[in-house]
Order: structure tokens, then C-alpha cells, then sequence
């Protein structure tokens, strides 16, 4: 009796090493696997804040890219004119008025289209094509954000 309780116990041994090594395996997948999967939401929350930094960067950069019209027969100076005569505020020539800037949590560029509006202001519309990358697919899935400089 006590032969079959040592191959009993032999057996046990020898099957014991099977539920730490699962335990492990289960251990490196759960390491392996990103612990925090971002929601839909929370994308769609951070491709706004990405939209509206990068829409801040777009217009900077366009306001100083503006340059006065003189009238005609004026030449360009780099000095202040009088208070009443108005200028009007024209883009550079060459300047792209829209464009790609940027990657959404998605990983399509965000596009951009800028405007001039009245009062020297810049209309600036930055677009995120959403999860499927393709602009208007879905119009619940695309990121749309319209702001004034």
C-alpha cells in the first residue's frame, strides 16, 4: 500500500508544475495586452483637444504670414501708418489656405481650411475623418471643430 501511495504522489508531483506555468502564461498575456483600451468616446474627446491645439497652431501661424496691401503707388514700409487709414489684411501669395496637419488617435491626418472674415480674423475649421478615415462617410464619426481668430 504505501508502493501505490508514492506513485500517487509522484504523479501529483509530477503534474504539479502544470498551474504555475498557466499562471504564468496568463500573467505575460495579460503584460503584453494594453491594460487600458481607449472607448470610442474618449478618443472622439481627445481628437477634439488634438483638433483645437492644432487649429491654435494653424491660425498663429497664418496671422503671421499676413501682410498688408498698400494702395497703390505706396511701397511696402515696415512703418506704422495713421491710425485712420485702413488696410486690408490679404494672405501671402503662395500661402495654402487648406491642408493636412497632424494625426487624429486614429491615425489620419487632420485637414484644414482657413478662412479670412471680416475685423482681421481667421476662420479656422480643422477635420478629423474619425475610425474610418474616409471624410463624410458617416457623419456621426467625423471630428468637425470651427473656430475664430
Amino acid at each position: 500500500m504505501g508502493f501505490m501511495k508514492n506513485e500517487e504522489n509522484q504523479e501529483v508531483i509530477a503534474k504539479s508544475w502544470i498551474f504555475p506555468f498557466v499562471g504564468l502564461v496568463a500573467l505575460l498575456g495579460l503584460a503584453v495586452l494594453p491594460v487600458s483600451r481607449t472607448s470610442p468616446e474618449e478618443r472622439v474627446v481627445r481628437a477634439r483637444a488634438k483638433a483645437e491645439v492644432l487649429a491654435y497652431q494653424v491660425a498663429q501661424l497664418y496671422k503671421e504670414s499676413l501682410v498688408s496691401s498698400p494702395d497703390e503707388g505706396q511701397a511696402l514700409t515696415l512703418s506704422r501708418g495713421p491710425a485712420s487709414a485702413s488696410t486690408e489684411q490679404r494672405f501671402i501669395p503662395g500661402t495654402p489656405s487648406e491642408g493636412l496637419m497632424g494625426q487624429d488617435p486614429w491615425g489620419h491626418a487632420y485637414s484644414y481650411r482657413l478662412q479670412s472674415i471680416p475685423d482681421g480674423k481667421i476662420r479656422v475649421e480643422m477635420r478629423s475623418a474619425g475610425p474610418d478615415g474616409v471624410p463624410g462617410s458617416e457623419p456621426d464619426d467625423d471630428v468637425v471643430l470651427v473656430l475664430a481668430f
